[in-house]
This record gives structure tokens, C-alpha cells and sequence, in this order.
């Protein structure tokens, strides 16, 4: 008789430990999956700078060929690179395309110009759609990190080496916001 309830309760903590293992996986990949959905809103904003870029060499080649320097050597925040590097990177090329559309409101034939206004909104949708991709982000970050913190899963997060998660804040180019949790 003593077997049988010392099995049953061995049987019932190996349950509890994969039961909670897996939904440590399972709040690890929701945080992974949001970061790749934050990450696809920046590659659509990055695929706006060629065309405002022509735009801004139709009045300036100067100020185009130099705003695409700039933004050549900002590339390196578009692979697979850690959150605290994407964060700088994009926080910088907002900060950029700020002073882009800036120098781009210096020329009428350009702010008068029905693609550019079209541009701008779409830059500001996909800003927007980053901000929403950003927050479930955070929100998955914030149940993983919780959950890495309570009996059992704390065990488990230390022995497989599920490591704390950090949050993501960015500037954006179409206002002068930032980004809070």
C-alpha cells in the first residue's frame, strides 16, 4: 500500500514537471514568435527607404547619397542580430528617417507630391503595426519572465537553461514618441 501512494505521488511530481516544462516551451516560443513579427515591421519599414530615398535624389542627390550611407551602415540591425543590437539599430534609423523627412520637407515639390504623402502614411501604418507587435512582444516577455520565477518551472528554467527574456523599447520616425512597456 505504501508503494502504491509513494509511486503515485512520484507519477504525479514527474507529471507536474512536464506539464510545467512544457508550457515554459510553450511561453518561450510565444516570446519567440512575437519578436519575429517585431523584427517583419521593421524589415517593411526598411523596404520604404529606397523609394523616399529616389524621392529625396529627384531635388538632392547630396542629401539622398548621404542619407543612404547612413542607412548602408545601419544595415547590420536587419539579420539575426540580439534584441539590444535591433533595439539601437532601429532607434538610430528612426532617428534618421526622422531628419530625412525633415530635409524632404524642404522641397515643396516633394511634401506637394501625392506618393510621397503616401509614403508617409505607410510608414506610419507599419509604425503603428510595429507599436502593436512591440507590445504583444513585451506582454510575452513579461508571462515567460513571470513564469521562470515560480515552483516548479524555476527548477526547470535553471536546468535547461531558459534564461530571462528583456523588454524592447524604439523611437520612432513618424512622431516624436517613445515606446513604454
Amino acid at each position: 500500500m505504501v508503494g502504491i501512494i509513494i509511486g503515485t505521488l512520484i507519477a504525479l511530481f514527474v507529471l507536474i514537471l512536464v506539464v510545467s516544462f512544457n508550457n515554459l516551451a510553450k511561453s518561450r516560443n510565444r516570446v519567440d514568435a512575437a519578436w519575429q513579427q517585431v523584427k517583419a515591421g521593421f524589415d517593411k519599414r526598411r523596404a520604404l527607404i529606397s523609394p523616399i530615398l529616389e524621392m529625396l535624389a529627384s531635388v538632392s542627390e547630396e542629401d539622398a547619397r548621404r542619407f543612404k550611407e547612413t542607412f548602408r551602415s545601419r544595415r547590420h540591425g536587419a539579420g539575426d542580430d540580439g534584441i539590444t543590437v535591433v533595439q539601437n539599430t532601429e532607434s538610430d534609423l528612426s532617428h534618421e528617417f526622422k531628419n530625412v523627412l525633415r530635409r524632404m520637407g524642404a522641397y515643396p515639390d516633394i511634401t506637394g507630391n501625392p506618393k510621397f504623402v503616401e509614403y508617409c502614411r505607410k510608414l506610419q501604418d507599419i509604425e503603428e503595426q510595429i507599436e502593436t507587435s512591440r507590445k504583444t512582444y513585451n506582454d510575452n516577455v513579461r508571462t515567460y519572465n513571470s513564469m521562470r520565477t515560480r515552483f516548479p518551472v524555476g527548477l526547470l528554467s535553471s536546468l535547461f537553461d531558459y534564461t530571462p527574456e528583456s523588454y524592447f523599447e524604439v523611437e520612432y520616425a513618424t512622431d516624436s514618441r517613445k515606446s513604454k512597456q
